[in-house]
């Protein structure tokens, strides 16, 4: 490889492995791995961990990168969250990256401040909600407290609006689910007009995202691709009493990521994910992975503290998933890639020569 590569990638940094939460969808509680209770196995990522990771993008990844800062905890529980906030914003100032982050929101009162300074690296925040009503959440979110975030949320908006800041936008996301099927328009209504209350402006705006949730079997899917479709249709009936460009409706992952101001061409090769091209995944521990989905490290060719982040992006265990992807080689995936609910990538063919040499 002569030079970065030039494609939009991501990264995924998990701060801990440690929730306040148990939630229905996530796939560590679906797999009897549920991680609400600290122990001896939680972890939370080192600075060394941290520099370990940014030196390897910085040597290597491209831009515009987003830099995301979770995975399969919450990221506010790190006792050392103001720093890791601090240490991400100069790489991003440096590399021309920039920082999203995903939280259940239950603990932002800690660190709004902080957050809106951040501003200029941290374009967007995804507030995880998926209910309005107060017994559905804790339904669906075992352990929170819905008026507390929604407390949480509107002091956010209120001093951003106040300082007159344009950034971070914000997303609050539902995930369609049996459990909030019957609130998903309630959902839209009432932050809808929440979010256009305190609109602060700029060539983006605050968003509401109505998702579809994932599943590990064609009939589980199929499932939840009768409840988006029931949303989706109740919400376009009310189409005409907001604006549609504040409403994202997500049935897969592939879409999900709106630019700030770059615009880019059509891919122009289509595989069945574009993840181990370009979404490196690092756990709290430091471990490698190349799949969003893979908490179990099923995939991972070893620890960035270990060795350098190149070795371990193109070991040949990562090498041989990316060579089944190019040809299609369904036999030759991995058991976590077969049972994918349905992630579809593209990437460009000189970008795949460029960096890979396939």
């Amino acid at each position: 490889m002569n030079a970065k590569p030039t494609i939009y990638t991501q990264s995924l940094i998990e701060l801990t492995d440690f929730c306040n939460l148990n939630c229905s969808m996530c796939s560590r509680v679906m797999t009897g791995k549920s991680h609400m209770h600290p122990g001896k196995n939680t972890s939370f990522i080192n600075q060394n961990t941290i520099k370990n990771t940014f030196n390897g993008l910085y040597n290597f990844w491209s831009t515009p990168l987003a830099v995301k800062l979770f995975w399969c905890g919450e990221p506010l529980l790190h006792p050392e969250f103001d720093k890791i906030i601090q240490s991400a914003a100069k790489f991003c100032s440096r590399e021309n990256a920039y920082l999203d982050l995903h939280t259940n929101a239950v603990f932002l009162d800690r660190y709004i401040d902080l957050l809106l300074e951040s501003g200029d690296v941290l374009p967007r925040m995804t507030f995880s909600i998926d209910a309005i009503n107060s017994k559905t959440y804790c339904k669906i979110r075992t352990g929170g407290n819905l008026e507390t975030v929604m407390d949480n949320i509107g002091f956010f908006l209120k001093q951003r609006k106040e300082l007159g800041l344009q950034w971070p936008k914000i997303v609050i996301q539902f995930i369609v689910l049996q459990d909030n099927k019957s609130e998903c328009l309630q959902f839209v209504k009432f932050w809808y007009k929440k979010l256009t209350e305190y609109d602060t402006g700029g060539p983006d705006m605050d968003t509401i995202w109505v998702k579809k949730g994932d599943a590990y079997t064609p009939e589980l899917q199929e499932f939840h691709d009768d409840l988006f479709r029931n949303c989706l249709n109740e919400i376009n009936k009310s189409k005409n009493t907001f604006d549609s460009s504040r409403v994202r409706l997500i049935a897969n992952s592939e879409n999900s990521w709106p630019n700030k101001e770059d615009t880019y061409e059509i891919p122009d090769l289509q595989l069945h994910c574009g993840a181990p091209f370009t979404s490196p995944v690092i756990d709290s521990r430091g471990n490698l992975t190349c799949c969003c989905l893979d908490s179990s490290l099923d995939l991972s060719p070893g620890n960035i503290n270990d060795n350098n982040f190149k070795t371990l992006w193109f070991s040949k265990s990562l090498q041989n998933i990316r060579k089944a992807f190019i040809q299609q080689d369904t036999e030759n995936y991995p058991e976590i890639c077969r049972n994918c609910p349905g992630y579809s990538g593209n990437l460009f063919k000189s970008f795949i020569k460029q960096v890979y040499s396939m």
